[in-house]
């Protein structure tokens, strides 16, 4: 038996060709079929109809003076609205204000045939006003992907702008993150079998909140302000008054036990659910934070072989590196960074002391790479440990707080090719109060720094700038292996710690490493917060003949496989570079 739908659809087709109106309507998109079953018409509450399927939801807003339809959904549903419309005794012609949710095809496919036949004004932001006038185009996730009627914008709305008609008012809150310019509609009723004077309702018309499938909400480079429209709609959900929860898909505010509950005469009505509004909201912002912290990592950017470090271009020197590298750190708002001193540099060559100082000036800090940047596998553990004490006369001398200076990077992540050295060394640090500064983010920053000396002598721009985008490419894609392994190791997202040099290549390439970094959702923090984090707590107690950054010897600990870096897999052709 067919549904008072289908006994009418040949008619209303008809009534289209009359109207001038071509009688092809765009098909609903396959994946979205399920959502658009037949559900009878039904008052909400007070002026507010239902008027849409399953689960896309339209409301009928009806005055003396005409009506407002909320989103005119999908096109080929268009013949439907009309017949349910006339069912709940109303006139579809009779639509004065078609208001627009958000731009997305499930929910303003059908405005321009809406629009054509009825003649109403439609109302929407002005961002998805955009989107809706191109058919789609422009949209950050699904241009390309679907695309609808190009439906005119008769009017656009600002935040807080109200619309009127016949005694009821819809106020605009801007919301946007779902689309660029999602807009909530709220509005007032008066309570059932309210007292006169009785406070009125207020009515939420929620757009959505979800973040659809394969959205980013860190580096979106179609809709970098995602996020922070997100966080700005979230402050403005929670300072609605809601007493009436409704929303664009049924399933967000429960319609089908509503509904059910409504018809077995429920008292008062089920579809007043205030706090069903703010636990969904509180739910949604759940899911939005989770998402955006695991998106997002701390990183704390650390320097090796402080002052002196791998060879010049011509006519560069050591303070010039420095100088570079550290308006670059204060152009990122970087500061208090840890830089590891060998103190014999400074011995061999007093002037580039000044570089420590100029790093000290910037607000930054120094730590005790050994005073000869010594290799623990080729030295005895008591010589090891005499290179690690002999370093402490300089950094005393120039900072007065030892606790500032009392941290501790081995030379070539070399922590033992034996227990015994591990363990003694460690002994060694905890019994001087010292803490080690582990490394996360290892992308052999050095091995760019002679190759960089070379083609600058031969000013070999070409190879210069291979080496700069190399040198960019292989930090980022070490950032995401470690962040993805110390999920792995941590089941969380760790504080992450980064290794560089203070070379003329990583002067280079620093703004552009940085500027990478936080486009792909990195915040800095400082390497004490870094180190505070448990996961540094963790001791693989395993001796390495390889230095190794900690998540790899913790992985190697555990019997995990760890996928090729591709720092290793470039050095030899930074190797053959400006031979």
């Amino acid at each position: 038996m067919r549904t008072w739908h289908e006994r009418r659809l040949p008619v209303l087709v008809l009534a289209f060709a009359a109207a001038g109106c071509a009688p092809a309507l765009q098909p609903v998109p396959a994946d979205m079929v399920e959502w658009n079953r037949d559900v009878a018409p039904y008052r909400v509450i007070d002026n507010v109809f239902y008027v849409g399927s399953n689960d896309i939801a339209q409301f009928l807003i009806t005055t003396p003076a005409g009506h407002f339809l909320l989103d005119g959904g999908f096109e080929a549903s268009v013949p439907r609205l009309r017949a349910e419309i006339k069912a709940l005794g109303f006139r579809f012609e009779d639509i004065k204000f078609l208001l627009v949710s958000h731009a997305h095809i499930d929910h303003q496919q059908g405005d321009a045939r809406v629009r054509a036949l009825t003649g109403a004004k439609v109302v929407a932001s002005a961002r998805d006003g955009q989107t809706l006038a191109a058919g789609g185009k422009g949209d950050p996730v699904y241009d390309g992907v679907f695309s609808w009627p190009p439906c005119p914008v008769d009017r656009v709305v600002a935040d807080g702008e109200q619309v009127s008609l016949g005694g009821t008012t819809l106020t605009a809150h801007l919301t946007p993150g779902h689309t660029r310019g999602a807009v909530t509609w709220t509005m007032q009723i008066a309570a059932p079998e309210a007292r006169p004077g009785a406070p009125k309702l207020d009515v939420v018309f929620f757009p959505s909140a979800n973040i659809n499938e394969g959205v980013r909400l860190v580096g979106n480079v179609r809709y970098p302000e995602i996020a922070a429209d997100f966080e700005r709609s979230f402050a403005v959900w929670k300072a609605l008054p809601c007493d009436v929860f409704l929303g664009v898909h049924g399933a967000f505010y429960d319609m089908d036990r509503k509904r059910a509950r409504q018809l077995e005469g429920v008292t008062p009505n089920p579809f007043i659910d205030p706090g069903g509004y703010r636990r969904f909201v509180a739910r949604a912002e759940g899911r939005f934070r989770e998402q955006l912290a695991s998106e997002r990592a701390e990183v704390a950017v650390t320097f090796d072989d402080l002052p002196v470090h791998g060879p010049l271009p011509p006519g560069v020197d050591r303070v010039a590196v420095a100088d570079r590298i550290i308006a670059t750190l204060q152009r990122h708002g970087i500061s208090g960074v840890y830089g590891f001193v060998n103190g014999k540099s400074v011995a061999d060559d007093p002037s580039s002391e000044a570089v420590l100082r100029r790093w000290l000036a910037a607000g930054n800090r120094l730590g005790n790479h050994t005073y000869s940047h010594v290799d623990l596998n080729k030295v005895a553990l008591a010589d090891y440990l005499d290179d690690v004490t002999k370093d402490e006369a300089l950094l005393a001398r120039l900072v007065a707080e030892p606790r500032s200076w009392k941290v501790f990077r081995y030379p070539f992540l070399h922590e033992g090719d034996t227990l015994e050295k591990r363990s003694g060394v460690r002994t060694y640090l905890r019994a001087h109060d010292y803490e080690t500064a582990e490394v996360t983010i290892d992308a052999d920053d050095w091995s760019f720094n002679p190759p960089f000396a070379r083609c600058a002598a031969r000013k070999d721009e070409g190879a210069l700038a291979e080496l700069h985008r190399t040198f960019v490419s292989v930090h980022l894609d070490e950032l995401a292996r470690m962040r993805g392994l110390t999920r792995d190791l941590a089941h969380r997202e760790i504080r992450q710690v980064l290794l560089l040099h203070l070379g003329a290549a990583d002067a280079d390439g620093l703004d552009d490493l940085l500027t990478a970094y936080e486009r792909a959702g990195v915040s800095w923090i400082p390497l004490e917060s870094a180190l505070g984090d448990p996961f540094y707590r963790l001791d693989p107690e395993v001796a390495s003949p390889n230095g190794a950054a900690l998540p790899y010897l913790l992985a190697r600990a555990r019997g995990l496989s760890v996928p090729r870096s591709s720092a290793v897999a470039v050095s030899s052709r930074l190797a053959a570079l400006c031979p």
